[in-house]
Parts: structure tokens; sequence; C-alpha cells
């Protein structure tokens, strides 16, 4: 039954971050082909993440009230939307303004739609179905390597607008994995009815009454998001660090590949880590190696060094994808849990909204080099916060 429940959501987790690599990860480049400057990017990246990062913690407090589990449905509703908004950037990609506004609502729903996946399988686990969440978060990061590296070779032969139906071919795949991911037995229409021994306060909070429960959680939120301005800078400036030092689309793409690749190790052991490392320890080395990761790819001029400072993915983003979503349902009680995943990953959509922004005027002003130092000062001041104010999480066995 684990092997099996696992899998399933192995599939899942492959299909949604595929999109990110297509979405995210090539954004840049498509952008500029379009004619968009590096400053308009940064205004569309920071708006679709600025857009989600509010939307998140509405959607996710919707699905807490919820008296059924509904994250199949919006999941899928998401999904859909998404390949509408693709499909009519194909028709009107030499019109400035719609490619404008259709790539930031692409991004906002994308984004929108991360902690939902988290807190389906977490659902499930809570009714007693074994899906080890690391092995599936690490096939997710394999596929998003193996999609990167396809794309980077694709857009080379057949030119940038194979990305978008890139998008619109793996979010079919999607809707299939999410309306296919049920399991017997297991009544979904009492969402709230099981509580995690006892621990759940039987109520759901409104904003402010989760952050003033969770204040801590709420300090450690805030160091997030600027160690996420940095990681966001990278990601989303991808295409023009390596057009810095003189590397093309392919080799980003395999760096890309690098970086994926190396999570899967640290994602396939977070469940054994976890045995006798607290998922906070965890999370704040991730965020640790975050910092590390920036400054080492600050400092490269050629390939060895770039993909050194891709390799370090292991120990940050690698560790962070698992342990922040077991910090959470270690610290949040049941029936926040949504919220608490959504204000998670809203660090992220916050993070992506201040570094695009940032990012864009630093390069067309300055330089790359200026704004990878910026984001290093950042991903250092959110790392000292996090590491402060974080809770010590629980190993698995203390869950038990």
């Amino acid at each position: 039954m684990r092997l099996k429940a696992t899998a399933r959501y192995c599939i899942l987790q492959a299909a949604f971050w595929s999109t990110f690599s297509a979405i995210l990860a090539y954004a840049g480049m498509y952008l500029l082909d379009k004619g968009l400057s590096n400053t308009e990017i940064g205004y569309i990246l920071s708006l679709g993440s600025i857009l989600s990062a509010i939307a998140q913690p509405v959607v996710g407090g919707f699905a807490d009230r919820s008296k059924k589990l509904i994250l199949h449905k919006l999941l899928m509703t998401f999904s859909v939307i998404i390949m509408i908004l693709a499909g009519m950037l194909l028709s009107f990609n030499k019109v400035f303004w719609m490619v404008f506004l259709l790539y930031t609502l692409i991004i906002a729903f994308s984004q929108i739609m991360t902690p939902l996946t988290y807190s389906l399988a977490m659902f499930f686990v809570s009714k007693g179905i074994p899906i080890d969440f690391g092995i599936a978060r690490g096939i997710g990061s394999l596929a998003y390597a193996i999609c990167s590296a396809i794309l980077g070779v694709l857009i080379e032969r057949q030119g940038v607008n194979v990305i978008i139906y890139a998008i619109i071919a793996i979010y079919i795949l999607l809707i299939i994995a999410i309306a296919t991911f049920h399991f017997k037995g297991i009544d979904e229409n009492a969402k709230n009815a099981v509580t995690d021994e006892g621990k759940s306060t039987g109520d759901n909070l409104s904003l402010i009454g989760f952050i003033l429960r969770y204040k801590r959680f709420f300090i450690v939120i805030v160091g997030n998001i600027l160690v996420f301005v940095s990681h966001n800078i990278i990601s989303n400036y991808m295409f023009q660090i390596y057009d810095n030092i003189g590397l093309t689309s392919s080799e980003m793409g395999y760096g890309i590949f690098i970086a994926a690749a190396c999570e899967l190790p640290a994602l396939f052991l977070l469940s054994t880590i976890n045995k006798k490392v607290p998922s906070g320890t965890l999370f704040k080395f991730a965020v640790f190696f975050i910092f590390v990761r920036n400054v080492v790819m600050y400092l490269a001029k050629n390939m060895v060094v770039m993909y050194f400072s891709m390799s370090l993915s292991m120990l940050g983003y690698g560790i962070f994808a698992g342990a922040s979503i077991l910090f959470v349902e270690n610290i949040i009680d049941y029936n926040n849990r949504v919220r608490g995943q959504a204000m998670m990953t809203m660090t992220t959509a916050l993070g992506s909204f201040v570094g695009s922004l940032m990012g864009g005027v630093i390069i067309d002003r300055f330089s790359v080099n200026t704004m990878l130092l910026i984001s290093s000062i950042m991903a250092l001041a959110g790392a000292v916060i996090v590491i402060t104010a974080g809770e010590r999480g629980l190993t698995s066995l203390e869950q038990k």
C-alpha cells in the first residue's frame, strides 16, 4: 500500500513541478524574445507572485473551512484556467499588454496551486494513507530537471514558443493525475472529523487570529521572505546570469538539471534523516545553504563554478522543499494546516515579487553581479531571522 500510494503521488508531483520548469525557468528567455526588457520582465514576475501571495492564504482558508475535501476541484480548475491563458498567449504573443497580462496570470495561478498539492497529500496521510512525501517531492525535482534539460534543447531547435506548447501538454497530464488521486475507503466528505491526537483546536482562525496564535511562525515567515528574495532572483533571472558569463540556453538547461538532480538525495532520504533530526533544525540548515549557494554563484566566473553552485541545491532548496512542509505540519494545528502551508508557500511568492522587481531594475541600471551581491546580503539577513526565531519542530519518531 505504501509503495502504491507514494507512486501515485510521485506522478502528481512530477507533472506539477514540470509545469514550473516551463513557466518560470524559461520565463526570462521567452519574455525577452517577445521584446520585453529585464525591468518589464521583473514587473510580470513580481505581479504574478504578489497576486498569488494575496490569494494563497484566502484559498487555503476557504479549503480549511470546507466540510468536504475540495482540493481536487480547486487544482483541476486552476489547471484549466492556466491552459486557457496559455492558449490565448499563442494567439496574442505579439501584443505587449496581452503578453504582460496573460503571463502574469499564468504565474499567479501556478503558484496558488503549490500549497494545495502539499495539503492534498497531507490530508490522505492524516487518514492513514502511507505516502512518503520526501520521495514524491524528489521525483518532482527530477521531473523538473529532465523537463528543463529537454526544453533547453528544444528551444534552440524549435524556438521559444515551444515553451507554451509544453505548458499546455504538461497541465493535461497534471489534471489526469489529480483526477485519479483518490483512495478506496477514505471518506472525503468529513474533512475535519479526524484530529491528530487531540492537537486540533477545533476552530478555523481568521488571518489575523492565525498570526496572533503563531507569532514565532510569523517571524519565521518574514525571514523566509528575505531568503526567497535571494532564491527567486536566481531562479527568475537564470538566463541573464548564465548569459553574463557567456553560457547558452542549453548550458543553462543542464545547470538546472544538475540543481534539481542534486536535490534528489536530500528529498529521498528526508524521512530517514527526520527520524533523528527535527524538522525545524533541517529547515534552518536549508535556509543557510540557500545563502551559501547565492554567494558561490556571485563568485562564479565559468561553467565549472556555476555548476558547483547549482549542486549546492542538495543542501539548500533540496532539504527546504521537504523540511518546510514537515515543519508546518509539526507546529500548526490540524484545522489550520492548509492555511499554514499556504503561508509558507506565500513566502516564496512574496520573495519572488520583491526579487523579480528588484532583479530586473538592478540588471538594467547596474549589472548582474550587483544583483547577485544584493541578493546574497538579503539571503544572509533572512537566514539569521529564521535560525533565531524558528522552533525546533519534531522528529518523525517523536510524532509517533
